[in-house]
């Protein structure tokens, strides 16, 4: 399945039922949304060109927005760590330099960018998703059940960087803007 088609236009929508009328798109952040562009964008092996493309369009969209870019950033920040800013905010107008970004090995004194870092990043996904794809396919059996539905999943995004640090990077020194080797 495609998670990106259908999710345009995020800033616009409310949702009826909320008190406070919070855009759709802060209750999609709270529902994995950017986690599951983050896999997208990660996981060259099972997503196509064209969907990673779009969903770094969207992670650009979202970061850009007035509901949920802060948070946004932080998420990706977080996980993808510093050396991805640059290209997010270019990612609306041209995706494919996030994607080349994310795809490159670099380890200069400016980027420190390996497979291991990539690993890393992958593992952590892989682990969030689980635990999204878990709850939804909980509530698939609840509902066909009959049972009362449950809550809707939150994936707390607020907590990730106690649940999340890139040790790879952060292993490395980092002084006034250059990652320094050791010998």
């Amino acid at each position: 399945k495609d998670p990106i088609r259908g999710v345009r236009k995020l800033k616009s929508i409310k949702l009826p039922s909320q008190k406070h009328k919070r855009p759709i798109a802060k209750e999609l952040v709270q529902g994995g949304l950017i986690l599951t562009l983050a896999k997208v964008l990660i996981d060259r092996k099972f997503y196509n060109m064209d969907q990673r493309k779009e969903a770094a369009k969207l992670c650009g969209e979202l970061c850009a927005s007035a509901a949920v870019g802060k948070d946004a950033s932080m998420i990706l920040n977080t996980i993808f760590s510093w050396q991805i800013k640059p290209h997010l905010s270019r990612a609306v107008s041209r995706p494919e330099g996030l994607i080349d970004f994310i795809d490159d090995t670099v380890d200069s004194p400016t980027v420190y960018w390996t497979d291991e870092v990539r690993e890393e990043i992958t593992g952590f996904i892989s682990k969030e998703v689980a635990e999204l794809r878990s709850h939804s396919e909980d509530f698939i059996i609840s509902v066909q059940r009959g049972d009362p539905f449950p809550l809707p999943y939150t994936w707390h995004y607020s907590r990730i960087r106690q649940r999340f640090y890139l040790k790879t990077v952060q292993s490395r020194l980092y002084v006034g803007g250059i990652f320094v080797e050791s010998l």
